[in-house]
């Protein structure tokens, strides 16, 4: 599942940043990060993309019926446009079974480093349905 999101998201900034080519693709910089931004990964500024995978619960009154929650942190300088909200759950919606989570999406505020650059997060919630392979059926 973390490929279909990492795809979905390079899909997504290709099309926002108006990328077509194979060239341009390839040498547009590292803004998508799976889990946390390296800190090796230097940028001038801070607008960049974090996803991951954050829980699996149990749902349902069947023993196989799981859901999977996963996160897309969007940090930026200033704020967060609600254009690049709106665009990044629609693209995430179009992964088969994945839906925005009911509740709130948090938003917070941190400054850039030893600078005055207010930096806004927010994390996107989504959830989708998991089966589990019975590991204790008989073949």
């Amino acid at each position: 599942m973390r490929d279909k999101i990492a795809e979905k998201l390079d899909e997504w900034e290709n099309n926002i940043l108006g990328l077509e080519t194979e060239e341009e693709i390839h040498n547009k910089p590292v803004r998508i990060f799976y889990g946390q931004k390296p800190s090796n990964v230097l940028q001038d500024d801070w607008n960049f993309i974090v996803y991951g995978m954050e829980s699996i619960d149990k749902t349902g009154t069947n023993s196989q019926d799981l859901s999977g929650y996963y996160f897309v942190d969007i940090i930026r300088e200033d704020y967060i446009s609600d254009d690049v909200i709106f665009s990044i759950i629609k693209a995430m919606e179009e992964i088969t079974g994945f839906k925005l989570c009911q509740g709130s999406n948090p938003i917070d505020y941190v400054l850039k480093g030893n600078t005055d650059i207010v930096c806004e997060m927010m994390r996107l919630r989504f959830t989708r349905p998991m089966k589990r392979i019975n590991i204790n059926a008989e073949s």
